[in-house]
């Protein structure tokens, strides 16, 4: 879940999930650069290619809610009030799916 400033440390922890759900407050980036180290492209550059990666890393701007949907940086959004309690409904998502899996695999693996 990000909600508010996510820059720097918390961009990087960010990328590095594997679901992203980002409350309407969001302001992600990259900050490296504004301190002459620009870093993030390992995680950044297979979820927004080079292009977008470069551009968010070498210039360090921050981007709200609604870019980083459209950048594929989020998978869900929601008001920052909600961004929990979307998180939590995707998290379950998740959890239903893998115990359905598991139990399907358990019974091909059975016959």
């Amino acid at each position: 879940m990000c909600v508010g400033n996510c820059v720097g440390a918390g961009a990087e922890l960010a990328a590095g999930c594997d679901l992203r759900v980002g409350g309407d407050n969001l302001k992600l980036g990259w900050a490296g650069a504004r301190m002459g180290v620009p870093v993030g492209s390992a995680r950044l550059v297979p979820l927004t290619g080079l292009a977008t990666a470069k551009d968010l890393i070498l210039t360090g701007r921050t981007i709200g809610m609604d870019e980083a949907r459209t950048l594929g940086l989020l998978h869900r959004t929601a008001p920052a009030a909600e961004a929990e309690a979307a998180a939590l409904t995707l998290a379950h998502e998740v959890v239903e799916h893998a115990h359905e899996g598991s139990e399907h695999s358990r019974r091909c693996s059975a016959s």
